[in-house]
């Protein structure tokens, strides 16, 4: 088995993520999922490949996939927080309407 990171489907799951974290970034959440899927596919083709791998490669892979967690964390958690927020402001949103009916129903 190639090195982890000279190895090509490794590298298309790395530079995925990247890609999701800035869209992410950038709240293009369409984009964020559409790659999710493709990464997985990649992550497939890798992971179907590796039984060769040696004790230093697995150990080289559990590091590396360790931290796509983490990536992975990161963007799960940057979506919550504007979930949480995009609901806090529809909520506000409903609140002012509320009070717009409460003030037409007024005499």
């Amino acid at each position: 088995m190639e090195s982890l990171h000279s190895n090509q489907a490794w590298l298309k799951v790395i530079s995925m993520t990247a890609d999701m974290r800035r869209y992410a970034e950038l709240q293009q959440w369409d984009d964020v999922s559409s790659l999710a899927l493709q990464r997985q596919a990649q992550l497939q083709i890798f992971f179907s490949k590796t039984s060769d791998a040696n004790a230093e490669q697995r150990a080289e892979i559990a590091h590396d996939v360790q931290q796509l967690m983490t990536a992975d964390q990161l963007l799960i958690s940057a979506a919550t927080d504007i979930k949480n927020a995009m609901a806090e402001g529809l909520a506000q949103i409903h609140q002012g309407r509320k009070a717009v009916q409460s003030y037409q129903g007024c005499p």
